[in-house]
């Protein structure tokens, strides 16, 4: 019995129930009423001697006081301080579900309102869940929303987003329906009005989303007129990583109705860098900056500071390689002109200028391309890229060329002194290590250019307990695989064999096998040699890792990703996409081989090469009238005996680059490419330049204790922690400038009330990477102008809470927060007004 249940629930809470019946149609109700703990007494001109029962007789019994009459007036009412203080059960059809709801009787004209809401049983339930006895009839309207929507909150900012998303997915018909059928349109957009200051008569939800997005873009609505509110909103969309796919559909409608793209035109740069409303801002920047690159009307530091400015909108995770692709061309621009190339007077200043400076026109170079190749749409890049290979190829490469091609003649013997990599073992393996009895892996990387190991040193020092000492080392001619290889095992001499064959003091040099008997027979010490697959196939605490450690004090590794995508015609093009790959490839080699518990690894490459990613000219190709008895030939040398050969090639007798033989090699003089049927020509190493013969030699060690920390960030004048107005600047402290150790922080900021556990956010988000390298200490301060929506005027419990992103994933975390006080006057709304 319905009835029975309701009053066995009052029960919990009050002693005596005063129980109105005035059409008497509970009488049966009455009857069959059994508590055993109840007394129940049905009033009949008796009220005085009833009274002195429950109040003096019965002090602790609990009653069920039942009148078979209407509720008298106030004053005639002698039970009335009972009523007060106890609880008056009624039975109409309002007051009943007020006693299921256990909402104050005061909400009876509320009930009766909502009545055909409260027909179905599965949405009085849901209500039920939601409801506070406190709530004021603007809240139960929003939770009567909520019911409707489905949604999580009655907050009004998260029913709109679920009406929104209901309206991209087109299924917001229902909602629409509902608003209407239940009378709920009226409330719902009056709340609209209230807190984002947005008129809507038509109650249509799209004319309302128009309006919020040409009040938050001052192009649209004129500067003087964007609302907070309408930007607070948009901000917290953005942020919401659950609402993205949602946001973006809708902004893509909403720009094309508004005709944003046209409206871009007529704007500049700086008019748009704060904005990231409409994804076609992002790709109008973006050509912008590559117009201005081709120009030279933006530097390195301007096109960075773009970026900076951009990292933390919401759509530069799409396009965040064309902007990487715009800075490193704009610095590979600003590298070439700014190097003074002058004659170079012994090949060691060659090497040193190329490790010093040098090398990173080549590692722009290929990070540009190399990102140019990520991109959807390299048509945008066009422009840029037929400029940066211009300059790159017929500026750098052939005046870097010209000028070493001069040294080299001029010096006429190959560079064999410390650096050169017939002293790597007894020079770097035996005396830094096996000496001091210090077990070593050293990596051998196939075609690891010196540039690209400097970006993978970089990398090493990145990471926490691990540390990279980067040095060179300069490879032997010609620069290819068999004679690098061969020269970083331990020898006394080298020469040439048949073909491309290298032979140590008589032994063959060419695969796994013959390497390790060199090592151990040439070398005397317990060694191996393995590819790196199968050495990253050994897991951990596996007995081929354990014996591969224990048995072994040198242990040579080799890999080659690199020099097998070059070397092919076909995959030539993706050369320097390999070279990224081998960069992570040797930084999951480097943890696989430390959790060995070995704690030191030398890094190095049998050689480097020369890459251009467009089209070789014909004026590139030379022909040489080479003859006589050829043992090994590619486009960048010759081996052989009684060669004949004209003026575009070089000639070095093999001891005048180290070797025991009586053959002759040729390399092209520059950066001529021999004709060769077949073969690929962008990628091509075997000659002299200094990108083909310069390799990165790098020492890495497993350190003990942590060697990274980030920077601190704080806000400055924490004093002034009252809020008075809708805008509210805040200024961060980047507390020391970033270094080696010393690493960024990605942080997001926003100002909350925090109440019953739960956070209301009451203003934009604010998202920045502080790591800034800035020595001056006001240099790294950053401000960022709060702008709030909230209708709650005054709150002593406001926070910014500043979240730091969890590295390698889409999360955040804590990181501070700072008290405030909310104390808003007359709220205005506009900024700048």
């Amino acid at each position: 019995m319905k009835i029975e249940k309701s009053l066995k629930k009052l029960y919990n809470k009050h002693r005596i129930i005063v129980w109105y019946d005035p059409e008497q149609s509970f009488t049966e109700e009455l009857v069959d009423f059994a508590m055993s703990n109840i007394s129940v007494i049905k009033i009949s001109n008796d009220e005085l001697a009833v009274k002195y029962r429950i109040l003096h007789q019965e002090p602790k019994q609990k009653f069920l006081l039942y009148m078979p009459y209407a509720r008298p007036a106030d004053e005639d009412n002698w039970l009335l301080d009972i009523e007060l203080s106890q609880h008056i059960f009624q039975t109409n059809q309002e007051v009943m579900l007020l006693q299921e709801l256990e909402l104050p009787l005061a909400q009876q004209n509320w009930i009766k309102r909502n009545q055909s809401f409260f027909r179905s049983k599965e949405r009085t339930a849901k209500f039920k869940q939601l409801v506070v006895p406190s709530d004021s009839d603007v809240v139960l309207n929003n939770k009567l929303i909520q019911v409707l929507f489905g949604s999580n909150s009655s907050d009004i900012d998260d029913l709109l987003r679920d009406y929104t998303q209901a309206f991209v997915e087109e299924s917001v018909k229902e909602y629409d329906s509902s608003l209407l059928k239940y009378d709920l349109s009226d409330h719902f957009w009056k709340q609209i009005m209230n807190y984002y200051g947005i008129d809507n008569p038509s109650q249509q939800l799209y004319d309302f989303l128009l309006q919020l997005f040409k009040y938050s873009f001052k192009p649209l609505c004129g500067e003087s007129q964007v609302l907070n509110s309408a930007k607070v909103a948009l901000s917290r969309w953005k942020d919401l990583r659950s609402f993205h796919n949602t946001y973006d559909a809708l902004s893509q409608r909403i720009n094309d109705d508004l005709q944003i793209r046209q409206l871009l035109d007529s704007l500049v740069l700086e008019d748009l860098l704060e904005d990231d409303l409409f994804e076609s801002i992002e790709k109008w920047i973006i050509k912008d900056l590559v117009q201005k690159a081709v120009e030279r009307t933006y530097n390195t530091a301007r096109i960075q500071e773009v970026i900076k400015k951009r990292l933390s909108k919401h759509w530069f995770e799409k396009y965040k390689h064309y902007y990487s692709a715009i800075e490193k061309a704009v610095s590979v621009i600003d590298l070439v002109e700014e190097i003074d190339l002058k004659g170079i007077d012994t090949l060691a200043d060659g090497f040193n200028l190329y490790t010093q400076a040098y090398y990173k026109v080549d590692q722009l170079y290929r990070q540009f391309i190399e990102l140019l190749r990520q991109v959807e749409h390299a048509s945008v890049l066009q422009s840029l890229y037929i400029e940066i290979e211009r300059l790159y190829t017929n500026k750098w490469l052939l005046e870097l060329s010209e000028l070493w091609q001069y040294t080299i003649e001029k010096e006429k013997d190959w560079y064999l002194g410390d650096k050169s990599q017939f002293n790597f073992y007894q020079k770097d393996v035996k005396r830094k290590y096996l000496d001091h009895n210090r077990k070593v892996f050293v990596i051998i990387s196939d075609a690891l250019r010196y540039e690209i190991g400097q970006e993978l040193h970089d990398a090493i020092n990145q990471r926490n307990r691990f540390k990279s000492v980067l040095d060179y080392q300069v490879t032997g001619l010609p620069s290819y695989t068999q004679l690098g290889m061969a020269s970083l095992l331990p020898h006394k001499r080298l020469s040439f064999g048949d073909g491309d064959d290298i032979y140590i003091d008589g032994l063959a040099t060419k695969g796994l096998v013959p390497r390790k008997k060199i090592l151990t027979d040439i070398g005397k010490v317990s060694a191996t040699t393995i590819s790196a697959e199968e050495l990253a196939s050994y897991k951990v605490k596996s007995e081929e890792a354990k014996a591969l450690v224990q048995n072994h004090d040198v242990v040579y590794v080799y890999h080659n990703i690199i020099d097998k995508m070059g070397d092919d015609k076909v995959t030539e093009e993706k050369v320097f996409d390999a070279g990224r790959d081998e960069i992570e490839h040797l930084l999951k080699l480097i943890q696989r081989i430390t959790s060995f518990n070995i704690s030191h690894i030398l890094i190095t490459a049998d050689h480097g090469f020369i890459y251009q990613h467009d089209s070789i000219d014909e004026s590139d190709f030379i022909d040489a009238q080479i003859s006589g008895t050829i043992s090994k030939s590619n486009r960048r040398f010759v081996i052989g005996h009684d060669l004949s050969y004209n003026n575009t090639v070089l000639k070095f007798d093999a001891c005048n680059v180290g070797i025991h033989s009586n053959a002759t090699v040729l390399i092209p003089k520059g950066m001529n490419r021999l004709r060769r049927q077949g073969a690929g020509s962008r990628f091509v190493h075997g000659g002299a330049s200094l990108q083909e013969t310069v390799v990165p030699l790098l020492y890495v060690s497993k350190l003990r204790e942590d060697t990274l920390t980030q920077v601190s960030v704080d806000i400055i004048n924490k004093s002034n922690n009252r809020i008075t107005t809708n805008i509210h600047p805040i200024k961060f402290y980047q507390a020391e400038a970033i270094s080696s150790r010393l690493v960024g922080r990605q942080l997001k900021a926003y100002f909350g009330i925090e109440e019953n556990g739960k956070t209301q956010v009451i203003s934009d988000v604010f998202q920045h990477i502080f790591d800034s390298e800035m020595s001056r200490a006001e240099d790294r301060e950053v401000s960022y102008t709060f702008k709030f929506s909230t209708t709650i005027q005054r709150h002593q419990n406001v926070w910014l809470f500043v979240e730091e992103q969890i590295a390698e994933s889409t999360q955040w975390k804590p990181y501070n927060q700072y008290k405030f006080t909310l104390s808003l006057g007359m709220m205005n709304d506009f900024d700048d007004f």
